[in-house]
């Protein structure tokens, strides 16, 4: 009688499933995140708010994206972060 070693397939293919789902609430999410401060960027440039633009359209649009889409932040995109532009005295 053979002892089964690990989960069955029907498990590992709804968990592939789950895992596939996640993926893709997750680009979703990003997407919409993304657009919506470029969007508010734009919107808040026209109005003459440009450095407030300038923070919503700066690298912070690129870690969230790279985020949600890869899942993981690196120091890079850390450090362009941490720090925001400064308004003129």
């Amino acid at each position: 009688m053979p002892v089964s070693a690990g989960p069955s397939a029907s498990s590992r293919e709804a968990a592939d499933a789950r895992s596939h789902q996640l993926l893709a609430w997750g680009l979703g999410a990003g997407l919409v995140v993304v657009l919506g401060m470029l969007a508010a960027a734009v919107v808040v440039g026209v109005q003459g708010h440009v450095w407030l633009a300038a923070s919503l359209s700066g690298p912070g649009v690129i870690a969230l994206a790279s985020l949600f889409v890869l899942r993981k932040l690196d120091a890079r995109s850390v450090r362009a972060i941490g720090a925001p532009p400064q308004p003129p005295a």
